[in-house]
């Protein structure tokens, strides 16, 4: 044989190698993808499991009719902005009404049962007294009780129109308490400092409105307009595109350095994955601290978005195509 011959027959052998380890990874991508929902659902059943053994105070009492109970969530709105508050409708019995009852915010479909919550809510949650200074199931302080003019801690209840077993509340989330991620949500009526379930609401869409990128002048000062609505969404107050934004993420926190730079992270985070679902344009958690303002920020969004489509950003050049 030729060299040349014993060079082909090598590459040959070197395909067959790849075609058949490009076999064996699809093989296995298909068994992992067969096997993940089934595994899904033992994790999930096996939590339960758990959660019912071990938390008898989860169990809603027999003698609680929870048919009388509901919450929805009130919007005049199809979807739900990231970062909106969230304004909760609970109707509930005056008999079995516990001021330590509560509402949590929960990704659809993160809990496997309807009577029973086995997630935590990562601090989206409060008391349907409105108060929410300490976590379910670790209260400090002497619960208050419905008043004769149905008040109840900072919720005002109101009597429901020829029912007089009923009475109906509106709760309001915001900030750090509402989903600050863009997907399908629900609401969990909790009996008593339990996890017990005794209402949930139907599915909540949150969304956000996507910048339209257009070409021509004007398009750098756009992005930072929507950057800085968007800034004054996720801080919960208005922001100035010159205002200092890692300042801003610390301010009012109390505690030492490390919980400072805490919440600053979190924060930087949030403006993080707003940039990244409304502009298209994923920055490391860091940039907040490095851009300082929302200014800066802007201007790099939209240097961004000319290095990855040019001509979408509005820059002519010679032989570039429209996207």
């Amino acid at each position: 044989w030729t060299s040349e011959e014993e060079e082909e027959e090598e590459e040959e052998e070197r395909r067959g190698l790849r075609r058949g380890v490009e076999q064996i990874v699809e093989d296995l991508e298909e068994l992992v993808e067969g096997v993940r929902p089934k595994l899904r659902h033992l994790l999930s059943e096996s939590t339960l499991k758990v959660a019912k053994f071990t938390a008898p105070k989860r169990v809603v009492p027999p003698s609680v009719d929870t048919s009388l109970y509901s919450v929805r969530v009130v919007s005049d709105k199809e979807k739900i902005q990231l970062g909106d508050p969230l304004k909760i409708e609970i109707t509930v019995p005056k008999s079995t009404l516990k001021s330590r009852d509560w509402i949590g915010v929960y990704p659809l479909g993160d809990n496997p049962s309807s009577d029973v919550t086995t997630r935590r809510s990562n601090g989206r949650w409060t008391f349907i007294d409105g108060s929410h200074t300490t976590s379910p199931s670790s209260a400090s302080t002497t619960p208050p009780t419905l008043s004769p003019s149905l008040t109840l801690g900072s919720t005002q209840f109101t009597p429901i129109p020829g029912n007089d077993k009923l009475i109906r509340a509106t709760l309001t989330l915001e900030g750090d308490r509402v989903p600050w991620k863009v997907g399908v949500w629900e609401c969990r009526y909790h009996f008593d400092e339990g996890y017990g379930v005794v209402s949930v609401s139907d599915a909540i869409e949150v969304g956000v409105e996507e910048f339209e990128w257009m070409s021509g002048d004007g398009e750098k000062e756009r992005v930072t307009e929507r950057l800085v609505e968007g800034l004054g969404r996720c801080f919960g107050r208005p922001i100035t595109p010159s205002e200092d934004l890692w300042e801003a993420s610390g301010a009012g926190i109390v505690g030492d350095a490390a919980t400072v730079r805490k919440a600053r992270e979190k924060m930087s985070k949030r403006v993080v994955y707003f940039v990244k679902v409304v502009f298209g344009i994923e920055f490391s958690e860091r940039v907040v601290e490095f851009v300082r303002t929302g200014e800066r920020f802007g201007e790099r969004i939209y240097e961004a978005r000319e290095v990855l489509t040019p001509t979408a950003a509005g820059v002519a050049g010679e032989g570039k195509k429209d996207v």
